[in-house]
């Protein structure tokens, strides 16, 4: 549990076998990531065998119980290795050292390691996908929460591609396709996903866990590219682009969109304060299509010298201009390692074509993180009504940077230090009312 809760901070999915023992697997720490305790990170998958048309049992072998997530087969399972299936070994000459012994398949191969396996792929499957759309991966929980659950049929966004399963983290209410049955007696389980005890007593493979019908089972690519949260919160709807200025950006504005525990990783390095945008390597493609914004970032400077990070942000209000009254910016960060840090918040007034630090913050060991860890700060321009105008042009376009300065190791070798973003928030309030725009 605290390898894999390790592994979940650092954004990898650890999908683990439930095993086979014929156990009852209890949630030690929250395996399910429910109410059993904190979140662990863990896929723990259980093993099922075919059970008749459409149908499936737990696997004779597979451990079983709440600390169970998901379920895949554990039974006629193709793989490599025996040779049952296919040798390239002759019975007639066994001893052929000329033949390529590697070369054997089996049709057998099962347990909660076949199932395993099963789910390590699709999870690998659709981390490639996400990495795809959004150019980043997502999150343990956004993956296990989100992509992978099956949704009711008038919550999903694609009625035609809800598969069968159930899932721990939901109420189940039956099956929705048919594929692996129903539940007949109304139970909440799956008819057919346990096993039959003497006097009645049935054993379930775990809570509600998702059974995967690979066949039909489009609606996790679906749920990961619509739905929010899957791979990233969209609290900052504003936000169109990101411009690393100063320092080893790890990430993309996808990373900062809302505070979903995908961060944006900045390292800091050493820079002179009146030092703009100066490796033309960090632009963007976005960037380097119009000088103009390169202009822009070129003069990206700060009032100090020293160990720095500098992130640009590109935002598109809806909003007309002289309706904005006011400009916040809400960031959320992981506590540094570092002993002090300084955070700005910098606007690019149209107006006199120059940068604006607009607001700065002290971030120590004193901040109080919230509930996921974080630190938050809120950061805005100051000004009177018409004030933010000239942060603004004709069209809606804004450009703004969260820049750091700070120290690591101020007696060692080590004077760098990182900040891990979750969030970066522009708002922008409307004279019409104090929401947002």
């Amino acid at each position: 549990v605290v390898v894999s809760g390790l592994a979940f901070q650092e954004g990898i999915v650890a999908v683990v076998a439930a095993g086979n023992g014929r156990q009852e697997c209890i949630p030690a720490g929250g395996g399910d990531g429910g109410e059993e305790g904190p979140e662990d990170g863990m896929f723990i998958v259980g093993g099922l065998t075919p059970a008749g048309p459409g149908q499936a049992h737990r696997h004779a072998e597979s451990n079983y119980g709440a600390a169970v997530d998901f379920a895949a087969w554990g039974d006629y399972v193709v793989s490599t290795g025996y040779g049952d299936l296919f040798s390239a070994v002759q019975e007639q000459n066994p001893n052929d050292l000329g033949v390529d012994r590697r070369r054997a398949y089996t049709a057998r191969f099962g347990g909660t390691s076949a199932a395993t396996a099963q789910i390590a792929g699709s999870v690998c499957a659709l981390q490639g996908l996400a990495r795809q759309f959004f150019s980043i991966p997502a999150s343990p929980s956004g993956l296990r929460e989100t992509a992978m659950v099956p949704y009711p049929a008038d919550g999903a966004p694609n009625t035609d591609a809800v598969i069968t399963g159930n899932s721990g983290r939901t109420n189940f209410d039956g099956d929705i396709s048919g594929n692996f049955g129903i539940d007949a007696d109304g139970d909440g389980r799956l008819d057919g996903v346990y096993e039959a005890q003497p006097e009645g007593i049935e054993v379930t493979l775990g809570t509600y866990p998702r059974i995967w019908g690979f066949a039909d089972d489009s609606s996790a690519v679906v749920q990961l590219l619509t739905l929010e949260g899957a791979v990233v919160e969209n609290d900052a709807e504003n936000l169109t682009g990101l411009q690393p200025i100063k320092g080893e950006i790890g990430g993309n504005f996808y990373s900062v969109k809302g505070s979903d525990g995908t961060y944006l990783i900045a390292t800091s390095e050493f820079a002179v304060g009146g030092e703009g945008l100066t490796d033309p390597e960090l632009l963007t493609p976005e960037s380097e299509e119009d000088p103009t914004l390169i202009a822009i970032w070129e003069k990206a400077t700060r009032p100090v010298s020293g160990e720095v990070t500098d992130i640009g942000l590109a935002q598109q209000i809806e909003i007309l201009p002289d309706t904005v009254q006011g400009i916040t910016a809400e960031l959320e960060l992981q506590p540094p390692v570092a002993p002090i840090v300084v955070v700005g918040f910098a606007m690019w007034d149209f107006q006199t074509g120059m940068w604006n630090t607009v607001d700065v913050a002290v971030v120590n060991g004193d901040d109080e993180p919230n509930a996921a860890g974080n630190i938050e700060l809120e950061l805005e321009a100051a000004g009177g009504p018409g004030y933010a105008r000239r942060y603004i042009d004709s069209t809606g376009k804004n450009y703004a940077r969260i820049w750091t300065w700070g120290y690591g190791d101020v007696f060692g070798d080590n004077p760098d230090y990182t900040i891990l973003w979750d969030l970066m928030n522009i708002q922008f309030l409307n004279s019409g009312d104090d929401g947002p725009g």
